[in-house]
């Protein structure tokens, strides 16, 4: 695959002088001379070794093959007879379609077992489907790894019939509850209570040097008591050594995270990026939770890649920032001061200049104390099962 940046640039030359002079810094696999005059010094020559940041990345992806190979041998050896027969496990109803169409998802349920613990889904994903089952390993493998209240819990993963089943505890409601109830957003006590847990999850993984990569209000889920469950760890990394340590990969799957990426992922250079960049990403869902919709939609992909490169930084919509552009229910809320601060710090153009997660915490929007449970603050909420 052609690097996301060469081919920004091949669009870019279409546009004639106007982004001629645009300062796009690409790895290249040579090294200039410094003779001052090219036309008479010698040769562009190529670089004869490899640059300790690639040799680790190789290293990384070869970690990662080790693992998704390791994961699937696990759930082969955990396959020994029909669905019915694992821990009496009963597909239900179709939730909705999963995995570009080579899946499905159900909600299940668990014999023996009272009524709301039985409660699973079910994700299946055909075998034939060879570009995800990496994906699917993954997934498999943070998940288990992982133990937090946050963290969404697997039940078990098997393969059987040419299927990879990955059993998950329920969540009552998906990742959806902006474009099936709140579709202008969500209410602000709500959106702190949410995101004083989600937060708590990614302070979690990021103490374990894990990158999650994918944070989006899609892969936030609540149960019936308004406990946050983060999902999405499909394109999760682990950074080596220490936090100081930046990935440099930027891989397909990631094209479907655009609007949430940082402005560092997307610049795949040599600097590369790390755990700042997820404090990015949370950024841009609280941006997304808050307002009904991700910043940078309404923007064609080559627009809004200039846009974040250019430390372009997205706001709350309310009464203080760009009221006529609204509608009269956004025209009509005003976000508080914290809120907007907090959004603020997170967005920097600089990984350095944002917030850690723990300092995210710490802020005032997330530290105040809320009266009311968070499902009393989003009533017209509708559970995945009751569609």
């Amino acid at each position: 695959m052609k690097r996301l940046k060469r081919v920004l640039i091949n669009k870019l030359v279409g546009h004639g002088d106007e982004f001629y002079n645009l300062p796009l810094e690409i790895p290249d696999d040579r090294i200039e001379s410094n003779d001052s005059n090219p036309s008479v010094g010698p040769p562009t020559k190529k670089r004869k070794t490899m640059p300790k940041k690639e040799l680790g990345q190789i290293a990384t992806n070869a970690k990662r093959k080790s693992i998704v190979e390791e994961t699937i041998a696990e759930m082969k050896a955990q396959s020994c007879g029909p669905m019915s027969d694992q821990g009496g496990l009963q597909l239900l109803n179709v939730l909705n379609p999963s995995f570009g169409g080579r899946g499905e998802a159900y909600d299940a349920r668990e014999a023996n077992r009272n009524e709301e613990k039985a409660k699973l889904v079910v994700k299946t994903i055909r075998l034939d489907a060879v570009e995800k089952i990496d994906e699917i390993a993954a997934e498999a493998h943070y998940l288990r790894r992982l133990t937090h209240p946050n963290i969404v819990s697997l039940h078990s993963t098997l393969v059987m019939d040419s299927q990879i089943y990955i059993v998950l505890h329920f969540a009552s409601y998906g990742g959806d509850i902006l474009s099936s109830s709140y579709q202008n957003g969500i209410p602000e006590k709500a959106i702190s209570l949410v995101c004083k847990q989600l937060f708590t999850a990614i302070q979690y993984i990021h103490k374990q040097n894990i990158l999650h990569r994918s944070i989006r209000a899609s892969h936030i889920l609540l149960d019936d008591s308004g406990t946050v469950k983060l999902s999405g760890f499909r394109y999760a990394r682990c950074l080596q050594d220490n936090p100081m340590n930046a990935i440099t990969d930027f891989d397909a799957h990631l094209e479907s995270s655009l609007l949430w990426l940082a402005p560092e992922v997307l610049a795949q250079d040599l600097h590369g990026y790390g755990l700042p960049s997820d404090i990015y990403s949370l950024g841009i869902t609280m941006c997304e939770i808050a307002n009904g919709y991700p910043p940078f939609s309404d923007m064609q992909l080559l627009e809004m890649m200039l846009a974040k490169s250019r430390g372009t930084i997205p706001r709350l919509l309310d009464s203080t920032t760009c009221p006529a552009k609204l509608s009269k229910e956004q025209n009509a809320r005003t976000f508080s001061p914290d809120f907007h601060a907090l959004v603020m710090c997170c967005l920097s153009l600089k990984p350095s200049l944002r917030l850690t997660i723990g300092q995210c915490l710490e802020t005032p929007f997330i530290a105040k104390r809320r009266k009311k449970p968070l499902p009393s603050y989003i009533p017209q909420a509708v559970p995945i099962d009751k569609k």
